[in-house]
């Protein structure tokens, strides 16, 4: 069979393209610094790539919800260590108020001091963060506590939740999920309240009220109230608000926590993603070099094979 110049020709192509083509494939790697540049490059691997793409959107989808919870509880922990120091306060004013030798100046100072603590305290209280009220439950649009009554003298009688008794939660880690917010009360439901607190239907901790009574019992000069009711509730309401603070450190410290795993399995996967999306440079820069070299021999060969007739053979 006669073979013609241009079907030996034709029959280079194909082998000339596939060359060039494998080269392209390279110089495109290296130049996106990626090797897998569409789902047909490597079906598996770009499948694999997919789901780790997914799990890192997650991940860093869970640290902002850490961050913003982080946010929250930090101001909520400083509320209630503010809340705390000033208790310590009232029971300091407490003890002085009970000294039956204190004349009437003092013990208005003291009244107008236990007054402002209320107000302080009830504002702390209704602390919010980016627009969201930290004590309210889930109400967050809800100021989480008010003062519904006044006296003849114009202070302060009751200060009421407006708040629910629903914690929020929020995915800290794929597929897991954490409470993180406090709740003002809990006398309608929910485990702990901050500042008035439930349990088995009795009211045991109502910072507010606590500090309403220790104000009237002074306004009246009752001594036996000071002393027998006032100074005993005031150390329980001091003892809650140390546990208040430990149960926030504790949410903190679980988000830390999750944080630093998230990070660890972020970074872990972020490998496991460059290891087969990646391209490696010194492996690419030497296949690339082989495929040159075929390239050019391939050429080489296939100019001498075309320049060859049977009059090579005569001699």
């Amino acid at each position: 069979m006669r073979v013609s110049d241009n079907q030996r020709y034709q029959g280079f192509i194909p082998q000339y393209q596939s060359l060039l083509a494998r080269q392209i494939d390279i110089q495109r790697q290296v130049a996106s610094g990626q090797k897998i540049l569409r789902a047909s490059d490597d079906t598996a691997g770009a499948a694999r790539a997919q789901l780790y793409i997914s799990e890192l959107s997650t991940l860093s989808q869970d640290l902002r919800n850490i961050d913003e919870a982080k946010g929250e509880t930090d101001i909520a922990a400083d509320a209630v260590q503010r809340s705390l120091d000033m208790m310590q306060r009232v029971r300091e004013l407490a003890v002085q108020a009970g000294n039956p030798t204190l004349d009437n100046t003092a013990r208005t100072n003291i009244s107008q001091e236990l007054e402002q603590i209320l107000k302080t305290i009830s504002g702390l209280g209704g602390q919010s963060h980016r627009g969201q009220m930290v004590f309210s439950g889930t109400l967050t649009n809800q100021a989480s506590f008010v003062t519904a009554d006044t006296n003849a003298d114009g202070k302060i009688d009751t200060v009421t939740y407006q708040g629910n008794y629903e914690t929020r939660a929020v995915e800290i880690s794929p597929g897991r999920t954490s409470d993180y917010s406090v709740l003002g009360s809990n006398q309608g439901g929910g485990e702990f309240g901050v500042f008035i607190d439930w349990q088995g239907g009795v009211e045991q901790t109502n910072v507010f009220k606590s500090i309403v009574d220790l104000r009237n019992a002074v306004d009246a000069n009752n001594l036996s109230a000071i002393s027998s009711a006032s100074i005993p509730q005031l150390e329980k309401d001091i003892s809650h608000l140390t546990v208040a603070m430990a149960r926030i450190g504790g949410v903190q410290s679980r988000m830390e926590t999750s944080v630093t795993l998230n990070e660890d399995v972020s970074e872990t996967t972020q490998l496991n993603l460059s290891k087969i999306r990646d391209t490696d440079i010194a492996e690419a820069t030497t296949r690339y070099a082989q495929l040159e070299t075929s390239y050019k021999a391939a050429l080489n060969m296939g100019a001498r094979i075309m320049q060859m007739s049977l009059l090579d053979y005569v001699r």
